[in-house]
């Protein structure tokens, strides 16, 4: 039986959130976990049936967590990388602290910027500074334009 690993995603706007996954794959600094979606959910405009599977790519110190989304039957669904504060992994638990902004991807498509809005709430609202909007702005704008780049070492070999 796999091992179970739990995410733990802290949010600036809302309340933490814990995960238990499977761990996938395990390199020094480096792991993958395997969730599979209980329910329907929906991101953006594309719905995502429950029995989806999510690898996530979370590597020590990195200021984002990637996952590829796949279908029920296996084939791929999209892409989405919550940018971060740096990743902590434990042996049975990833941490981080999710900074509102996200790169979505559905398969075939460009990639785009979501939530954008909840960073100009969160400055309303005094939780992050300008600068740090900036970084993550900026982070957001980078991945996007080039995913395939800026993607981990075991993206699409999992």
């Amino acid at each position: 039986m796999a091992q179970t690993v739990t995410e733990i995603k802290h949010r600036i706007l809302k309340d933490t959130q814990r995960f238990a996954c499977q761990l996938h794959r395990r390199q020094s600094g480096y792991v993958i976990l395997r969730y599979v979606n209980d329910r329907d959910m929906r991101v953006s405009d594309t719905p995502i049936p429950a029995g989806s599977v999510t690898l996530a790519h979370c590597i020590e110190g990195a200021c984002s967590i990637w996952w590829e989304m796949y279908l029920p039957d296996g084939r791929p669904l999209a892409d989405l990388i919550h940018i971060t504060s740096p990743v902590l992994i434990r042996e049975t638990e990833v941490e981080y602290t999710d900074l509102l902004l996200d790169v979505w991807r559905p398969a075939g498509e460009q990639a785009v910027l979501l939530d954008d809005e909840e960073l100009d709430e969160a400055q309303a609202r005094g939780l992050l500074q300008p600068e740090q909007i900036e970084r993550i702005r900026a982070l957001g704008r980078e991945i996007a334009a080039d995913v395939e780049a800026s993607a981990p070492p075991l993206w699409r070999r999992a």
